[in-house]
């Protein structure tokens, strides 16, 4: 198998057509749709738990069952989005995730409740790996950026709409109905757009396509730096609201606003951070200063927090716009260091760092809250970021 590949950014892959502004839709809805689904019950956790008859630690579950599929299963997707094309293995993610949102809605039990999620989580790891291997071989390096942060809006966009739109819903049996009635334009547009690849990819061997990823280090360190960040993230997400309560006398509801911030400021960053690459060609300055100003922000939330809510809110969308330059970049790498027949597999293992990320950052952090001080809890995730730092100034690509 040859390996030869294009990596100067600027220089798309041979016979790869100009993108239509379909993909940068397609890029928004998928992620947006997932989102939607995956944040559709916390609102309404309390009323979840009364008519299941089950506790918190049960409810709290739908959404591990939702992760688990993109967790464990995102390499083998990977490889199957590489062997049978990303119009099948799409296609075929969105009809799992609109089946297990719509039977999210009919459950009547806490067993049938979590298969249904982890329904919907497979579909939507199908649904994430096919798309970003879409992106990375139907566009030009040099558009790379800007798709990628467009696809990442879709993420903040979906969680919006659940908290702050389907919240108002009489149910959440309605508010699973309404999420899942977002991946129907989603999947109407992916499926217009077609099959990416001219024809099927060569059979391979799955346990090759892994030992021929590994073997690359600097695919190794992204995966490494995109577990490292998300951990870092989403520890942020989940603790911050309220740790601020109690650290700085803040209204719960003024922290849980000014902790959102992190992520909701991607919508126009991420885009702009991700079209800025592009015009840099380059996109590891960008990892690397993304570690840098988070970091340094976690480390003055502490002081910040005492000062009031409106330098909080300066600290805290300071470390969002650093977020922004984080994921694009980080996706737009694999294009330039894995040969296109391996990228689905490429993309699953970011997912699965990705997804083990976002599970660990708070059990960790959770452990320091419960031992230490408010303040040594924030000063952990810079020391998170930290790490991170340092592994993406040794990242082996441009």
């Amino acid at each position: 198998m040859s390996t030869a590949w294009p990596v100067a950014l600027g220089r798309g892959r041979a016979g790869v057509r100009p993108a239509p502004l379909e993909l940068y839709v397609v890029a928004a809805l998928a992620y947006a749709a997932f989102g939607a689904i995956f944040q559709a019950l916390p609102p309404f956790f309390e009323d979840l738990g009364r008519e299941l008859s089950v506790g918190r630690t049960l409810t709290g579950l739908s959404m591990a069952a939702f992760l688990a599929p993109v967790a464990f299963a995102s390499l083998l997707l990977g490889q199957g989005v590489d062997r049978y094309g990303t119009g099948r293995v799409g296609r075929l993610g969105f009809v799992l995730l609109l089946g297990g949102g719509a039977l999210t809605a009919l459950a009547g039990s806490i067993g049938f409740l979590l298969t249904a999620r982890a329904v919907a989580g497979l579909g939507g790891g199908m649904v994430l790996l096919a798309t970003l291997k879409l992106l990375a071989i139907r566009l030009p390096a040099a558009r790379l950026g800007r798709a990628f942060g467009v696809f990442v809006a879709g993420l903040p966009v979906g969680t919006g709409i659940a908290f702050d739109l389907l919240n108002r819903l009489p149910s959440w049996r309605a508010s699973a109905v309404v999420a899942t009635t977002l991946v129907v334009p989603a999947g109407l547009a992916f499926t217009r757009l077609g099959s990416a690849e001219a024809e099927a990819a060569p059979r391979r061997s799955p346990r090759a396509d892994v030992a021929a990823l590994l073997a690359r280090p600097a695919l190794r360190q992204l995966t490494v730096l995109v577990l490292l960040g998300y951990a870092a993230i989403i520890a942020f997400t989940t603790w911050a609201p309220t740790r601020l309560v109690a650290h700085g006398g803040l209204a719960i509801e003024t922290a849980a606003l000014i902790a959102s911030v992190l992520l909701i400021i991607d919508i126009p960053f991420a885009p702009l951070w991700g079209r800025v690459s592009d015009r840099v060609g380059r996109r590891k300055p960008f990892i690397v200063a993304s570690f840098l100003v988070y970091g340094v922000g976690a480390f003055f939330v502490p002081a910040a927090a005492r000062a009031g809510a409106v330098p909080l809110l300066l600290v805290v969308g300071a470390m969002g716009i650093g977020c922004a330059m984080f994921f694009p970049a980080t996706l737009a790498v694999p294009q330039a260091i894995v040969p296109e027949p391996l990228l689905g597999a490429a993309y699953g293992l970011i997912l699965t760092a990705q997804a083990l990320g976002m599970a660990l950052g708070p059990l960790a952090l959770g452990a320091v809250f419960d031992h230490g001080a408010v303040p040594l809890g924030f000063f952990v995730i810079g020391g998170m970021a930290g790490a991170g730092l340092v592994l993406a100034l040794r990242l082996n690509a441009r």
